[in-house]
C-alpha cells in the first residue's frame, strides 16, 4: 500500500518540509477535497481513508482478524452427530477352550455415538456466538481508532488555522511597532507604549512556537495511528465546512443504539454467556 492510498498521486515537499502540496492524478471517488490553498480538506472520504490505511498497518487488528479466523474453523470442527467408529481386530485364544474355526479369531464392528441432548449442537451454538463476540470486538476497537484519527486530523486543522492567526498578529504587531518607533523618532509618540507593544510580541511569538509545537506533536500522533514513519510530512488539513442544525428526535437515540460499537459487544457477550450457561447446564446431565 502506498502512503496515502493505492490511488495514485503526486507530492511535492517544500525543502522545510513545513508545507506539502497534494496533487491528484487519478482519483475519481474524490477522496481529497483540495481547495485552493492547496490543503486537503477535512472529509468523511479523507477520514475512511486514513482509518482504512491505519487498518491494514495495525497489527493488533490483523491479530484480531486471525483469532476470528480461527474461532470461525473451530465451530466447522464440531459435527452435529459425531463421526462413527468402526473396530477391527485379533482375538487371541487358546485352542483347548475355544476353537477359532467355530468362533474365529477376528473381532469387528461399527459403532456410533448418540448426540445425548444436544451436547454438539450446543456447542457449535456457542463457538459461533463466540466469534460474533470477537467480530464486535474488532470493529470496536476500529471505530475507536477511527474516532482517534478524526480528532488527530481537526486537532491538526484547528491548530493550522491558529498559526497561520497568529502569524498575522505578529505581522500586525510588527508594523505596529515600526509605526510606534517612527513616531518616537519625531517626539510624538511613547516610549511606554513601545515596550509594551514589544512585550505584546514576544508573548504572541512564544504562542506561535508553542502552537507549532502542538501542532508537530498531533501529526506524530497521526504517524502513529496510521502506523507511518514519524518523519512522514503531512499536508495541511482545513477544517470541515459548517454542517446544518440537527434537531434532536427520537430517530437519533435508535440510530445511536443500533451503530454503538461498544453496545454491540456487551449484546454479543451477554448473549455469548447465555450460550455458555444452557452448554455447561447440559454437560452435567447424567
Amino acid at each position: 500500500m502506498n502512503e496515502w492510498s493505492k490511488n495514485s498521486h503526486k507530492r511535492f515537499v517544500s525543502p522545510r518540509g513545513s508545507a506539502l502540496l497534494l496533487v491528484s492524478i487519478v482519483y475519481f471517488n474524490a477522496t481529497w477535497v483540495l481547495i485552493s490553498s492547496g490543503a486537503v480538506r477535512i472529509t468523511d472520504a479523507f477520514v475512511a481513508t486514513c482509518a482504512e490505511e491505519a487498518r491494514a498497518n495495525n497489527h493488533s487488528y490483523s491479530a484480531d482478524l486471525l483469532h476470528i479466523t480461527s474461532a470461525r474453523h473451530d465451530t466447522k470442527s464440531i459435527s452435529i452427530w459425531p463421526d462413527p467408529k468402526i473396530k477391527i481386530g485379533f482375538i487371541a485364544h487358546d485352542s483347548k477352550y475355544m476353537d477359532s474355526r467355530r468362533y474365529g479369531d477376528l473381532a469387528y464392528g461399527i459403532s456410533q455415538e448418540l448426540p445425548l441432548w444436544s451436547l454438539p449442537k450446543l456447542r457449535r451454538k456457542l463457538l459461533e456466538q463466540s466469534s460474533k463476540t470477537l467480530a464486535s470486538v474488532a470493529d470496536s476497537r476500529f471505530q475507536l481508532l477511527r474516532m482517534q484519527i478524526r480528532q488527530s486530523l481537526l486537532d491538526a486543522a484547528f491548530l493550522s488555522k491558529i498559526i497561520e492567526i497568529r502569524k498575522s498578529d505578529l505581522e500586525w504587531i510588527d508594523t505596529i511597532i515600526k509605526d510606534q518607533e517612527d513616531k518616537f523618532r519625531v517626539a510624538t509618540g511613547s516610549h511606554h507604549e513601545i515596550m509594551l507593544l514589544q512585550n505584546e510580541n514576544g508573548l504572541e511569538a512564544n504562542r506561535l512556537v508553542h502552537d507549532t509545537n502542538l501542532l508537530v506533536n498531533t501529526h506524530l500522533r497521526l504517524n502513529r495511528l496510521l502506523g507511518k514513519t514519524n518523519n512522514f510530512p503531512w499536508p495541511m488539513v482545513e477544517l470541515p465546512r459548517l454542517g446544518g442544525k440537527v434537531s434532536f428526535n427520537s430517530s437519533l437515540i435508535q440510530i445511536a443504539l443500533s451503530n454503538n460499537a461498544q453496545l454491540k459487544v456487551l449484546k454479543n457477550e451477554r448473549e455469548e454467556s447465555r450460550h455458555r450457561t444452557v452448554d455447561t447446564t447440559a454437560l452435567c446431565k447424567p
